[in-house]
């Protein structure tokens, strides 16, 4: 008997982190999407900040004034 009880009482905490994962997949879902979105766009980003760094980089205000 006490195994038994001890197996339901695990089904049934298995259940409840099932049933509560089961919101993470549309989250995941999202996430997926916007990562993707911003994959588009990280090319560009990273060119725009390496033409910043190079022009600010090595030149003080006086120098690119």
């Amino acid at each position: 008997m006490a195994d038994a009880a001890k197996c339901e009482r695990r089904l049934d905490l298995a259940r409840r982190l099932v049933t509560a994962l089961a919101s993470e997949k549309t989250r995941w879902a999202s996430s997926i999407v916007d990562l993707n979105k911003f994959l588009e766009l990280i090319v560009g980003d990273v060119l725009m900040s390496a033409a910043f760094v190079s022009y600010a980089g090595p030149f003080n205000k006086k120098f690119r004034d």
